[in-house]
């Protein structure tokens, strides 16, 4: 998924298909099981266009995550609705599909939450412990803190690899791994000012991707976390919680600031192992998925050259 700003574009793989989002339009394109393409469109209507004043650095983080995170629902849900509806089968139960969500929420709180702030101290050793001998001894926990912090980082960005190093090859995820791929392609050609049609040339890595952005805010959360020090298990597991917004914040202005850069060579000191990551989330597409991709961008293309105004 991308974080969409301003006049960029970006979106997410869906089911048997993309979603690419622009400034006031959005279009999911789905393959459906007779080949043909069938492509819905519709405004985007974010929290932060409907709320002005959220929209001031640092704040408007949380909120375009959360419009973000919505849209890719409903995305995910009109697919899978077109792709049975295409075999002939009753669209997807809503509270099924919900509770999935609720269920992968809560697991991924265990995993990339919960688990590696509890493991950190065992995997410290003598860091800790060395770095707490210095000179100054507030200095020295300072160290400590930084050190229990940067463990726990680095677990949860092994837990994420170890995780999509699991799944990409089942049959489905692949599917969806390809049309990210797609997806990076379709929004990289557009932005380099070239025809949709030759997408396919272009790579399947882009800066703005959730994926990068994921590690921005690992990142960003050792940082943060290392003002909060190691309280114990219940409350670091709470704060690691509450603090999400902030984390969010922050990492959405880097991004930010990464997608408006020519220059970004200080951004991927940042966020290389998302841009790694992205070689595990994104696979090289077949030419009809890139197809799919392309009536989604350009359908939101068609959809924003209608509202603006004629000159």
């Amino acid at each position: 998924m991308h974080v969409s700003e301003e006049t960029h574009y970006g979106g997410q793989a869906v089911i048997e298909g993309v979603m690419i989002r622009g400034k006031t339009a959005m279009a999911t394109a789905v393959r459906l099981a007779d080949g043909e393409i069938r492509v819905v469109t519709g405004p985007v209507r974010s929290i932060l266009s409907r709320r002005r004043w959220l929209d001031v650095p640092f704040v408007r983080g949380t909120p375009a995550l959360i419009d973000a995170l919505a849209l890719g629902f409903r995305s995910m849900l009109l697919s899978a609705d077109l792709a049975l509806e295409g075999e002939g089968k009753r669209p997807m139960n809503r509270l099924m599909f919900a509770g999935s969500l609720v269920l992968a929420l809560v697991l991924g709180i265990g995993l990339f939450v919960i688990l590696p702030t509890m493991v950190a101290p065992k995997f410290s050793g003598g860091l800790v412990a060395r770095a707490a001998s210095g000179a100054a001894a507030v200095a020295g926990h300072s160290a400590g803190f930084i050190v229990l912090n940067l463990i726990e980082g680095v677990i949860r960005l092994v837990v994420l690899l170890i995780y999509l190093l699991l799944i990409m090859n089942l049959g489905d995820i692949k599917r969806l791994f390809e049309y990210h791929g797609a997806e990076h392609q379709v929004v990289n050609a557009h932005e380099h000012g070239r025809p949709l049609s030759e997408a396919a040339q272009f790579d399947t890595v882009h800066n703005r991707c959730g994926t990068a952005f994921i590690a921005v805010v690992i990142v960003v959360g050792v940082i943060v976390h290392a003002f909060m020090k190691w309280p114990d298990w219940h409350v670091r597991i709470l704060s690691r919680i509450a603090v999400i917004p902030i984390i969010a914040g922050v990492a959405f202005e880097i991004i930010k600031a990464a997608g408006r850069s020519r220059d970004p060579r200080w951004y991927t000191l940042i966020a290389w192992p998302g841009l790694l990551l992205q070689r595990i989330t994104t696979r090289k597409p077949a030419p009809d998925q890139v197809e799919v991709a392309a009536h989604a961008m350009q359908a939101v293309l068609d959809a924003e050259a209608a509202e603006a105004p004629s000159s």
